[in-house]
């Protein structure tokens, strides 16, 4: 028997194995069951064995080797080609469409014109596939999609089994069928298994949307699980999805947390729990480079290349892979939160910077070792840099299991059944690229590691099924199994048939005339509809669902399931989009639908044969919480006007910063970030307005500014105190070509912003610097008990205070107002900072296209500045106006104090967006944000 695929070839020798069982067998002989790909070699090695040994044998080259040459034979077009491994990946389907479709002579008949003139792309596809059968001939190499041809020219030297059985075969393609017809011309009798259908009366469920479409397929396999149709309790239920891997990662979502509640919730004794084997599984695999056990050899071996960028070192650290112990897993993680502001991490810098960190000196020496041998190797920097060592690939794979040994990985954890099958998966992919030698190549490590790193990426993983009793498949993938339960997902008129497009590299009438896929509408409904008629036969129960919007977009049933359903109008149920977050109530629209018993009523609810799967809870209770919230300390400091700040954004954050300590880790930028932007700016002004620096360079009242201006040095003491301030960057910058170019450039942008300032303070009425960042401790707001620190306060010339706040985003006077402000600072200061006759608060707006004051003062032309208009004039700094910042101010003072930690963001877009805590508070769980959200910030 020989199955499309391996899934297919092993439910059938796990089918055989139960008969076996069943019968009460303790042993029998191994059916003959293989998959096409098994099958097609076994006959090769068959074939290599019995040739005659006066003819040349060819070897078939490995998928990686085939890709080696097809980069090759790009040649002088190399230049041209915007993406070399693409183009090579390209190259190398189109390749394999010709040898499925027994199209090479057709390929012959296009280079010719007789499918009229190619576009370019499949002009030059020509010419390679020319050259790569010239390279192949003259090496005696052959491509492996040529092996099913070779085969059936020497079907006569080949065992011939007496019967041949084909399973799963949605179609036969005319490469596979060449092999056949020599076969059967031989005689063997070759059939193509068709099952006898199950009785089944398919019902057609519509769903409003995706997300309830998901949840009702996940609740009634959970009804499934709960009432099995075989008396030793087992089932098996097929989830067939056309799109499997546009939706896999929610559906996997949904599937867990229905499935598998128990993993979504935090063990209540604080005890981990190991968690129950998985219901479902996959058959879409993941590219080999995503797992973390290859993704985390791959970073230490570009870690020895050179400087990793601070994402991929965070997620190195972090990982464990690197750890001798949980006490170096936490070790590394807080080196990492002391570096993590460096944008690039070289090995060598790491290990010696974290000698005087928390790292263990015993993982501190490994990774100094490491990174010297790296460097004494040659295998660091590029050429013209440091020599360049050239090997064999045989030789820098072999190298590879020393290097990571030696680095610590895999790291101390033991490793479990699929981290280890990734492992050997990731030592077979070595073994594979040292067989890219056969053209006596030899790369330097820089070449081989991006060798390697592309193949790890193109390389698909899965783990051997477990077979649990939920497989979730494409629609192709499930041919030849069968099920007790089928529900086929997304069976809607936009993905049901699947389209796609034709090859780029092959000419459009070749690929007709070949009827390959997506050569035509009509062929892609063929096989959809034969699909669909084995889906349906392949169970006697089958749903077939559809969502009737998606993004905005109307959908329909396909017809392909309406011609399914005999009875369309008694045949569809809708499920409805109603169903609440948890999804319980989702169990009871099911229940409703198939007939089954009442649903469960919480999603403890007891199911006796799903409790090997983890499906059994506990029965949850409600029980109110009086203990309250401890409130703050009497007497003591909260900290400064951030503390109110984020208390009027949202209650939760202000409590989470200040009362749990949570704030976001460091994020590395290869510059300044916008906060250090902003610190730098603030330096420069306290710098240049300080009473302290020295003559002819410093500023503190109105007429030194304007002295400045007359003799016409402000330029000058603008650069002075700009150059000083940065002095350290600069230094720190130096023998970096890029980042000193960056920090001249910040520099200038400075010295840009606060002349356009002092322009602006030009205009000002009379006024003297009367204290710059004045420390005001133990101030008293309501209950609570602030320390303050105001940018500047002038005096002006009837004697009153203006407080000056520098901003370097755009503000405007309406952040002050309201119940709760955005910009709480100014008002703060002005009534509780317990300065005299404070007479006016102000911006001072230092940005592109427009640095300008925004003021709020009781007189405000005639005090500040005349050149002030608009708004400021009409909101006049009062009595009223005083008295509403007070009771604010109070307010958000005693919402604190007493312990007020709501999720309750005052801007849902705005507020939820720029918080560094949204997986602390879980507001997306929550019903807090609206509907629109993410339009709202697509439309931002």
């Amino acid at each position: 028997m020989v199955a499309a695929n391996l899934r297919a070839a092993r439910a059938l020798q796990a089918a055989h194995a139960g008969d076996r069982q069943a019968l009460g067998a303790t042993a029998w002989p191994s059916p003959r069951v293989l998959d096409w790909k098994s099958w097609i070699n076994e006959l090769w090695e068959q074939y290599t064995r019995r040739a005659d040994s006066s003819s040349a044998v060819e070897m078939p080259l490995t998928a990686l080797q085939e890709h080696q040459l097809w980069k090759q034979v790009q040649g002088a077009d190399r230049d041209r080609v915007v993406a070399p491994q693409r183009m090579a990946d390209l190259a190398q389907q189109a390749y394999a469409l010709l040898g499925d479709y027994d199209a090479h002579p057709l390929r012959v008949a296009a280079a010719a014109g007789r499918f009229g003139t190619s576009h370019e792309d499949a002009a030059r596809f020509l010419v390679w596939a020319a050259d790569f059968d010239r390279l192949c001939q003259r090496h005696g190499w052959l491509s492996s999609t040529r092996l099913a041809q070779r085969l059936a020219a020497a079907a006569g030297v080949l065992d011939q089994p007496d019967e041949l059985w084909l399973v799963g075969f949605d179609r036969v393609t005319p490469g596979q069928g060449l092999l056949l017809d020599a076969l059967a011309a031989a005689g063997t009798r070759v059939h193509r298994y068709q099952p006898a259908p199950a009785a089944s009366e398919p019902l057609l469920v519509r769903a409003d949307h995706p997300q309830a479409e998901y949840e009702a397929c996940a609740w009634w396999c959970r009804e499934q699980l709960a009432h099995p149709p075989h008396a030793d309790g087992s089932v098996r239920i097929g989830v067939i999805v056309p799109d499997l891997e546009r939706v896999r990662a929610e559906l996997d979502r949904v599937f867990r947390r229905i499935l598998m509640p128990q993993t979504c919730l935090w063990p209540s004794d604080g005890a981990a729990m190991a968690d129950p084997p998985m219901p479902y599984e996959f058959s879409l695999g993941t590219s080999l480079a995503a797992v973390p056990i290859v993704g985390s050899a791959l970073r230490v071996l570009r870690w020895l290349a050179g400087p990793l960028d601070s994402t991929d070192l965070t997620w190195l650290l972090n990982s464990g892979f690197l750890a001798g112990s949980a006490a170096d897993h936490t070790a590394l993680a807080m080196v990492d939160a002391s570096v993590r502001r460096t944008a690039e991490v070289s090995m060598a810098w790491f290990a010696e910077r974290s000698r005087s960190r928390s790292m263990p000196q015993e993982l501190g020496a490994r990774l100094r070792r490491l990174a010297a041998r790296g460097l004494a190797e040659g295998r660091v920097g590029e050429e013209g840099r440091t020599a360049v060592r050239r090997r064999s690939y045989a030789s820098w794979a072999e190298l590879v299991p020393t290097l990571l040994e030696e680095a610590g990985w895999p790291g101390y954890r033991p490793l479990d059944s699929f981290n280890y099958q990734a492992q050997q998966r990731w030592t077979r992919l070595l073994g594979e690229l040292a067989e890219l030698g056969f053209d006596g190549s030899e790369p330097s490590w820089g070449q081989f590691l991006r060798t390697l790193e592309q193949h790890a990426h193109g390389v698909i993983f899965a783990a051997e099924s477990t077979d649990p009793p939920i497989q979730i498949l494409g629609a192709f993938e499930s041919s030849g199994q069968s099920f007790d339960a089928v529900w086929l997902l997304g069976a809607d008129d936009q993905h049901w048939p699947s389209t796609g497009q034709m090859h780029p590299l092959l000419a459009a009438g070749l690929q007709r005339e070949a009827r390959m896929p997506h050569a035509s509408p009509e062929a892609d409904w063929v096989l959809a509809q034969e699909a669909t008629t084995r889906i349906v036969a392949s169970a006697p129960t089958v749903r077939l669902s559809y969502a009737a919007q998606a993004q905005g977009i109307a959908l329909r049933a396909s017809p392909l399931v309406l011609a399914q359903v005999k009875r369309p109008a008694a045949g569809e149920v809708h499920a409805s989009a109603a169903a609440p977050r948890n999804g319980v109530g989702s169990a009871g629209l099911i229940a409703s639908l198939t007939g089954a018993v009442a649903p469960p009523a919480r999603i403890g609810s007891q199911m006796p044969t799903a409790t090997q799967y983890g499906m059994e809870c506990v029965e949850l209770d409600s029980v109110r919480d009086d203990s309250g919230v401890l409130p703050w300390p009497e007497g003591r400091s909260a900290g400064g006007a951030e503390v109110l700040k984020r208390q009027a954004e949202c209650a939760f954050r202000s409590f989470a910063v200040r009362r749990l300590r949570a704030d976001a880790l460091e994020d590395a930028e290869h510059g300044l970030d916008p906060r250090m932007r902003g610190t730098l700016m603030h330096r420069v002004l306290q710098s240049l307005w300080s009473s302290t620096a020295g003559e002819p360079m410093r500023l503190h009242t109105l007429n030194d500014l304007l002295r400045a201006t007359e003799e016409g040095y402000v330029a000058d003491m603008v650069t002075y105190h700009v150059n000083a301030v940065f002095a350290s960057k600069v230094e720190e910058a130096r023998g970096d070509a890029w980042r000193t170019a960056y920090l001249a450039c910040e520099q200038q942008r400075v010295r840009d912003r606060l002349l356009e300032w002092l322009a602006c303070e030009r205009e000002r009425e009379p006024f003297t610097v009367f204290a710059l960042e004045q420390a005001l401790t133990s101030i008293e707001v309501g209950p609570l008990r602030l320390d303050l620190r105001p940018d500047r306060v002038d005096t002006l010339d009837n004697g009153t205070c203006l407080l000056l706040d520098y901003k370097t985003g755009e503000v405007k006077p309406s952040a002050w107002d309201g119940e709760r402000p955005e910009e709480p600072q100014l008002p703060l200061y002005a009534i509780f900072g317990g300065m005299e006759r404070v007479s006016g608060v102000a911006f001072g707006q230092i940005r592109a296209p427009e640095s300008k004051l925004v003021v709020r003062g009781e007189s405000v032309q005639k005090q500040v500045s005349a050149a002030v208009t608009g708004a400021a004039l009409k909101n006049r700094l009062d009595d009223a106006t005083r008295e509403s910042w007070a009771g604010t101010l109070v307010s958000l003072a005693s919402d604190f104090v007493r312990g007020d930690a709501r999720v309750n963001p005052r801007d849902h877009l705005k507020t939820c967006r720029y918080c560094p805590l949204p997986g602390l508070c879980r507001v997306h769980e929550t019903d807090t944000l609206p509907d629109d959200e993410e339009e709202g910030l697509e439309g931002e």
